[in-house]
């Protein structure tokens, strides 16, 4: 699948989805698969994106991914969908954040990566959110993520940072929208990341829970 043939089914993708409200949490949207690839967490992305993907083995150094969408999972604790023309999905179990206990959640963040992704602030500060119930912590932020496919393919993506902690386990995920050539993304597909950033919760968890606001 070329790059404008996955850009025009994102954007009708984009085009079907509504608001979904402040909370960390979101009741299931049409058109999106649940996933659980990974061990213990469930998240949600658009269907026509996993339908029309490629799945891959493994992240071979030595080919070409500059077009196309392509799929990495090895079924317990990675999960990586990217194309680098326009979006990338990382999710990670075991990360070492330590979020609910951070004081400092910026610093956290930014000297933590996600599947070797490393994110900092948008602008000046990262802006978060962040709830607890049922010993559950989650946080969501806005970050701008360094994506790294091979040495030869990388890009600056805009997004979210998700960090969901129960019973000192760690899962966290990055989901970012490429920056265009005026260094930003618009809000439509700011949409759709912060759909499927509230998606994500442990498994055995099905619950809105409430937020606080942090910049």
């Amino acid at each position: 699948m070329n790059k404008k043939t996955f850009v025009c089914m994102v954007m009708v993708v984009l085009l079907t989805i509504s608001g979904c409200g402040n909370t960390l949490y979101r009741k299931n949207i049409r058109d999106y698969t649940n996933v659980t690839s990974i061990e213990g967490l469930k998240f949600e992305l658009p269907s026509d994106v996993l339908e029309n993907c490629t799945m891959i083995s493994e992240i071979d150094q030595d080919i070409d991914y500059s077009d196309g969408t392509y799929l990495y999972k090895n079924g317990t604790d990675t999960y990586i969908l990217f194309n680098i023309n326009a979006v990338v999905i990382a999710v990670q179990k075991g990360t070492s954040f330590s979020l609910s206990n951070s004081e400092n959640k910026q610093e956290s963040i930014m000297n933590h990566s996600v599947c070797d992704i490393w994110m900092s602030p948008v602008k000046n500060k990262i802006k978060y959110k962040s709830s607890k119930s049922n010993d559950a912590f989650k946080l969501i932020a806005d970050v701008k993520g360094n994506v790294s496919i091979t040495p030869e393919l990388y890009g600056k993506f805009i997004g979210k940072f998700v960090y969901v902690e129960i019973d000192g386990c760690e899962y966290s995920m990055f989901a970012g929208i490429r920056v265009n050539d005026n260094g930003t993304i618009s809000e439509k597909k700011k949409r759709i990341i912060s759909n499927i950033a509230k998606s994500m919760m442990i498994s055995s968890l099905n619950e809105s829970v409430r937020e606080t606001e942090k910049d």
